[in-house]
């Protein structure tokens, strides 16, 4: 967010939630105060800020999940212009199919860790 406002609030931490979140502001390239009102304003709206070490992360898991669903389309394909399915396509579709349910669960582990609680 750039640009003007039209209130100021201070707010009072003890130390040590003071060093926690200028960490957590300096780890995501941020300083303190747009990282803290961020942070809140996704919160009230049931969002969170995704560190950028599980951003990168996330990007690898949707690109896999991309591939894999690429490789299943090709195995689609080739067993419909052919009308029969050979085993060698049977073993990559499972085989693609494995890497999703892999890609899924951590994904899924990923995600519920950076729900905020309520």
């Amino acid at each position: 967010m750039h640009g003007s406002y039209d209130k100021r609030v201070t707010c009072n931490l003890r130390l040590d939630d003071y060093i926690r979140l200028e960490a957590a502001a300096n780890a995501a390239g941020r300083r303190l105060a747009p990282y803290l009102r961020d942070a809140a304003l996704a919160y009230r709206q049931g969002r969170f800020l995704v560190p950028p070490q599980l951003d990168d992360l996330l990007t690898r898991l949707v690109g896999e999940a991309r591939r894999i669903g690429t490789n299943v389309n090709q195995i689609a394909a080739r067993v419909n212009h052919t009308a029969r399915v050979e085993h060698e396509q049977l073993e990559a579709l499972r085989r693609s199919l494995e890497e999703l349910e892999e890609v899924s669960r951590i994904l899924k582990v990923v995600l519920h860790n950076l729900h905020p609680d309520p």
